[in-house]
């Protein structure tokens, strides 16, 4: 697939020229949609509430925690904010070590990565983003194949 049709099939163009976020997790910089976000939150705050299946009760309302630190299997780190993302059928919290900015980016902004350092697995990869200021990229990244697991498949 080239780069072009994986923006497509991932929604890169739809997502990107709408309002993203820059977080950090691992020492790695991430741009994503900010799409069904509703809540920034204290990641000490999600966690100390926490329950043995993964999950936590906010307002009446469960919401499934995850980290994004393990989503990417990476080592674990402290993770000081929680984004509350409305994802259709429930919440989640996605751990981060922080949110550094929240803005738009137009698709043009988003490097393709070659083929050859794609895989199954990394699917949810869309490319990188050169930020403003900052002197390391950003990974843009689809939360929808992130969060459901499916590399390839979503």
């Amino acid at each position: 697939m080239d780069a072009a049709a994986r923006q497509e099939d991932t929604g890169a163009v739809k997502t990107l020229g709408e309002m993203n976020l820059c977080v950090s997790s691992g020492g790695m910089l991430f741009w994503l949609s900010a799409e069904g976000l509703f809540h920034i939150m204290s990641g000490r705050a999600l966690l100390g509430s926490v329950t043995e299946d993964g999950t936590a009760e906010l307002d009446g309302r469960t919401v499934s925690v995850v980290s994004l630190r393990a989503l990417l299997g990476l080592p674990a780190g402290e993770e000081r904010h929680a984004l509350l993302l409305d994802r259709g059928g429930g919440l989640v919290g996605l751990l981060v070590d922080e949110v550094l900015d929240a803005l738009g980016a137009p698709p043009e902004a988003v490097i393709p990565l070659p083929e050859a350092v794609l895989w199954a697995e990394n699917r949810f990869l869309m490319g990188l983003v050169l930020l403003p200021g900052r002197e390391q990229p950003a990974y843009a990244v689809d939360l929808e194949r992130l969060l459901n697991g499916s590399g390839g498949e979503g």
